[in-house]
């Protein structure tokens, strides 16, 4: 949009105006990055939680194997092992993203299992050569440091499937978790008939993990040509195909769209019981503005796999989107016990409480996020948000100019500037205000900002009547970056009492209508 100058000039950042306070604050966040990860780990965990019965960590396995190209199967196998699991009704299975800090093997397991709050710890090793695959796994009651169970596996790789089994049923046999039916067909049930077509399968797990985006296609795609009927590996590829468009990647918009579709339409053909691939389609809902069709599809999809990271990561951001805050919270707040080091989990729980007007609880949720993983801007807005709320302006002000400090001016999505200007509108901090408006005219000459953006911006300004007009235009063109700041300024966590009058109200109120 053509936007009048609002001064004569934008002042500059403040590392340029403070370059004292920009020393101290990048020593500062240095600071904090090195004590929390090597001075006092425990705060990375939530150690206030009491230990969850029939819980197990399952450690990344070690990769022993003679050509490094192989790792991937360590890493894969690893991922799948936990998939298993927690098909297990009757296990707490601590998720892969906090058990993946004790990668380095450099902490003892008791304090492992008293940062996570479990009863057993597994470990093992992995290493492939030949087509011939050994695994060695050790499951271990930390306080006695007694072996529960313990196995090796030597065998032709075509065995990999009895091996995960195995290895399955044996800790749910010593953790005395009993099987339903519906678990016990799901470990007799092998995902497709080619070895060498899961041998791909595991591979792109495991780059997955490496955020490689481009090789799992490949090797999915690879996977797909071996064994048309790999239900698991289409519903994989519709899922990489969808993310990438929610998370605003650069792909092709219309390829990776109709591959979503394509490939999620697939798997549920195959085995309608993925939930993996109803999570991709309602993605697709989502970014076409089709939400009755995204909640139910991401309803159904949690119903069938709520241990899936995507799903329930999926599940979280459409009930908050849906107004549902109760549900994301409770939901949310279970995942923490299951991923304690989750820095997205806690940003997630802050932003949800926000919404609701739990400003005390969301401003605990982002530090906690920010505890875990201090080097993130974002997590610095929210909890200046949260700040902000409870009256706390100069802290608010604080986590903002920790975040200008790290971002230095490259932002990872554009409307983090219209969020820290409608912090600094809260904190009535006008001139950074218009700093940042000033910001965004910026941005904008090298990439579109977005209705919606320049919507809360005007917000920040106070300017309701360019607001609106921003809103109307947004509406128009359906888009996640619209959609997700849309949803905020519906959400009016900041007691706006112009968002209440009738005009905005009945405008706000055709998003997310799921009835």
């Amino acid at each position: 949009p053509h936007v009048e100058p609002l001064t004569t000039g934008s002042p500059s950042p403040f590392w340029r105006r403070s370059p004292r306070l920009a020393v101290v604050l990048t020593v500062f966040s240095l600071v904090a990055v090195i004590g929390i990860y090597w001075g006092n780990r425990v705060l990375l965990i939530s150690a206030d939680l009491e230990v969850l019965p029939n819980s197990i960590a399952v450690l990344p396995f070690e990769d022993l194997s003679p050509d490094h190209n192989d790792a991937y199967f360590a890493t894969g196998i690893h991922v799948e092992v936990l998939n298993q699991l927690a098909h297990l009704s009757g296990l707490n299975v601590i998720a892969k993203t906090s058990v993946d800090h004790y990668a380095d093997g450099q902490t003892a397991i008791r304090d492992i299992a008293r940062e996570l709050n479990v009863e057993t710890i597994m470990n093992g090793t992995v290493s492939y050569a030949d087509d011939r695959v050994r695994i060695t796994v050790q499951l271990i009651e930390p306080k006695s440091g007694i072996y529960l169970w313990s196995k090796s596996y030597e065998r032709e790789f075509t065995a990999i499937f009895a091996i995960q089994a195995d290895i399955a049923t044996n800790i749910a046999n010593a953790l005395k978790a009993e099987f339903s039916l519906a678990e016990q067909s799901y470990f007799e049930t092998m995902p497709t008939d080619s070895v060498a077509a899961y041998a791909l399968y595991l591979k792109a797990l495991g780059a997955a993990q490496g955020g490689r985006s481009i090789l799992v296609i490949q090797d999915l795609d690879a996977a797909i040509d071996l064994d048309p009927e790999f239900a698991l590996a289409y519903a994989q590829r519709a899922w990489r195909y969808a993310s990438s468009l929610l998370f605003g990647y650069e792909v092709p918009a219309t390829e990776y769209e109709q591959g979503a579709i394509a490939s999620a339409e697939r798997a549920i053909a195959l085995d309608p019981n993925i939930g993996l691939a109803h999570s991709a389609l309602a993605v697709i809902d989502v970014l076409n503005w089709r939400w009755a069709a995204a909640w139910r599809r991401t309803e159904k999809a949690y119903q069938l796999s709520p241990n899936d990271l995507a799903v329930r990561t999926q599940y979280l951001r459409i009930t908050r989107s849906a107004g549902k805050y109760d549900e994301s919270i409770r939901v949310n707040e279970r995942w923490v016990q299951l991923d304690p080091a989750s820095s997205d989990l806690f940003n997630n729980l802050a932003i949800t409480n926000r919404y609701a007007g739990r400003f005390d609880a969301a401003a605990t949720a982002a530090q906690r996020a920010i505890e875990i993983a201090p080097a993130i801007p974002l997590y610095h807005i929210h909890l200046a948000y949260a700040e902000a709320a409870r009256g706390n302006r100069g802290k608010a002000v604080r986590e903002l100019q920790v975040a200008e400090q790290l971002y230095r001016g490259k932002f990872d999505q554009i409307y983090r500037i219209s969020q820290m200007a409608m912090v600094y509108s809260l904190v009535d901090r006008r001139e950074d205000v218009e700093r940042m408006f000033a910001l965004l005219e910026e941005q904008d000459r090298s990439s579109t900002v977005g209705e919606a953006v320049w919507a809360l911006a005007y917000l920040a300004l106070h300017n309701y009547d360019q607001a609106y007009q921003q809103i109307e235009a947004a509406m128009e063109k359906p888009s996640s970056r619209n959609n997700t700041t849309l949803i905020e300024i519906k959400a009016n966590p900041w007691s706006i009492s112009e968002l209440d009058t009738p005009r905005f109200q009945e405008i706000l109120s055709r998003l997310w209508q799921i009835e």
